[in-house]
């Protein structure tokens, strides 16, 4: 009987994921989701913010429903769109589940996406979102995932109630959106499978 000798390599999504399990895990290799080649669109309504994600609390939905609630009472007239709940009250719309023609629409129309979960791998939200040409605000959990394409904003209603409202002025969002398309081609399909490609070579010898 030939003895088999099983190799095993770990592959995390970031930088930061690799320096917080190498410890315990050993070396481990960076290889970050995909994202398949997409549109650009700089053309969107500001006022309009989304977030994308599961029905979970983790997600900060209810962070992002404060944060416009709070934009609203102060006189500013801004719309938050949710996917993945069921959600209606004024400024607030709640689609439930969208196919992949609503989750396009809602990528290539509003202003500015919402990430305030309490721990992300890595968003393949956040990513598709700056492959668009749409800017991010995002907790500290995506720390490293862009540069100039979004900000970290603290993990509250108010902190991204404030976020929000200078993205309605215009020229910090400009910035956002004009950077994302460029700092996400790291993450297109056609950079990341040869990645795996080597990595299959190097652990096959």
């Amino acid at each position: 009987m030939t003895a088999v000798l099983a190799t095993v390599h770990t592959v995390v999504l970031s930088e930061s994921w690799r320096l917080r399990l190498s410890t315990w895990l050993g070396d481990c290799s960076v290889i970050p989701n995909p994202v398949p080649p997409v549109s650009v669109s700089h053309e969107r309504d500001r006022t309009s913010f989304l977030l994308m994600g599961r029905a979970n609390p983790m997600k900060g939905q209810s962070i992002a429903i404060d944060a416009v609630k709070r934009l609203r009472a102060d006189g500013h007239d801004v719309t938050l769109h949710l996917t993945g709940v069921r959600h209606s009250e004024p400024g607030i719309i709640g689609h439930g589940w969208v196919d992949g023609n609503e989750k396009e629409r809602l990528l290539s129309t509003c202003g500015t996406l919402l990430s305030p979960s309490e721990w992300e791998g890595l968003s393949m939200t956040i990513i598709e979102a700056m492959a668009r040409g749409m800017p991010v605000l995002a907790s500290p959990t995506s720390e490293g995932v862009f540069d100039k394409a979004g900000r970290i904003v603290q993990r509250d209603a108010q902190s991204f109630a404030t976020a929000m409202k200078a993205m309605l002025s215009g020229g910090e969002w400009h910035d956002m959106s004009a950077a994302g398309p460029d700092e996400s081609e790291k993450f297109l399909l056609e950079n990341i499978v040869p990645l795996w490609g080597a990595l299959y070579d190097e652990v096959a010898q």
